[in-house]
């Protein structure tokens, strides 16, 4: 099969319509692979105390993201609001501001659980990545559990702030006193957020646990080199020869065709030699927005994967840009 290693990734773009249907069109003639690459599921006993142990340290993390969250969100919508306000008080009535300041407190809801499950599952992958950890679905229960418990904590923090007013003591001594309709409606909300936290926790999490590579022989994980970029040509290339493990052409399209469209990502051992090589699809374009102005899109996918023997890894890694030889 023939490429062409010149042809080039549209960049700009008219309309957002024609960005959509060449980005369709780009996903289907390059959908997205598997990686060849499957965490084993082992968890040593090592990796397990550490989750456990330094559970403080994931929850602390992720109490500390949605708090910083919190407040950053509680100011830009503060703001806002104080806009609407004084256009009020001039005897304006500019909607847009009450329309911004409920788009920011929605927005702040999000962030908030979102940072909490982020550097929850951040925290949580860290701790199992000491103890050599291979489990991607137990590492995510656990960074589910610290999210769940972190967001609870700092609802609860602002509940008693902002909410009841009230010390610890005055609610742990007759807590029934203290809720109201209200405070279940505010519940409710912390309920569908502490959900959303779990979830981004979990998959990030899991995914955090599939990128970082291990070699089982060497019990030891893999170091990252990134290779050339080749152009839009050079990935359809490298797509084919990837998947049909043809690793010597795989290495000549990279050096013939040097681009952007395209980033092969070499994993390997630095004990045994033996690795994996991710082909990412890299669409950078520019567009107008419904506003008719430029706004920049940036997506990328796995299109192809294989694993590596040490002659293999060996070929691939002297292709390295020469400032990093």
């Amino acid at each position: 099969m023939q490429f062409d290693l010149h042809e080039q990734g549209a960049t700009q773009f008219a309309s957002k319509e024609a960005a959509q249907n060449y980005f369709d069109a780009l996903r289907r003639s390059l959908p997205e692979a598997e990686s060849a690459y499957q965490p084993s599921g082992v968890m040593p006993a090592s990796a397990l105390l550490l989750l456990i142990a330094g559970s403080p340290l994931a929850i602390g993390s992720s109490y500390t993201a949605g708090l910083i969250a919190l407040a950053l969100g509680a100011a830009v919508t503060a703001v806002i609001v104080g806009l609407n306000v004084l256009t009020m008080v001039c005897g304006w009535v500019v909607c847009i501001f009450a329309i911004l300041s409920l788009l920011a407190a929605l927005a702040t809801y999000g962030f908030v659980f979102g940072a909490a499950g982020y550097w929850s599952a951040k925290a949580t992958a860290s701790l199992g990545r000491w103890g050599k950890n291979r489990n991607a679905a137990c590492v995510g229960a656990f960074a589910a559990v610290y999210a769940v418990a972190a967001s609870v904590l700092l609802m609860i923090s602002v509940w008693m702030e902002f909410v009841v007013e009230a010390n610890v003591l005055d609610v742990l001594t007759d807590p029934l006193q203290w809720i109201t309709t209200r405070d279940w409606m505010f519940w409710t909300l912390t309920g569908v957020g502490v959900l959303i936290a779990a979830f981004i926790a979990w998959a990030m999490a899991e995914s955090f646990v599939a990128e970082d590579k291990f070699c089982e022989a060497c019990e030891a994980y893999m170091f990252k080199e990134e290779l050339p970029r080749v152009t839009l040509g050079g990935l359809r290339a490298l797509a084919v020869s990837v998947a049909s493990e043809d690793i010597q052409a795989t290495a000549n399209t990279i050096t013939q065709a040097p681009g952007r469209d395209g980033a092969p990502n070499l994993f390997h051992c630095h004990q045994c030699g033996s690795g994996f090589l991710d082909v990412i699809c890299i669409f950078e374009a520019s567009r107008p927005d419904d506003d008719g102005k430029q706004e920049s899109v940036e997506e990328e996918w796995l299109v192809a994967s294989c694993a590596l023997d040490d002659q293999q890894t060996k070929l691939l890694f002297g292709l390295r840009e020469p400032s990093l030889r």
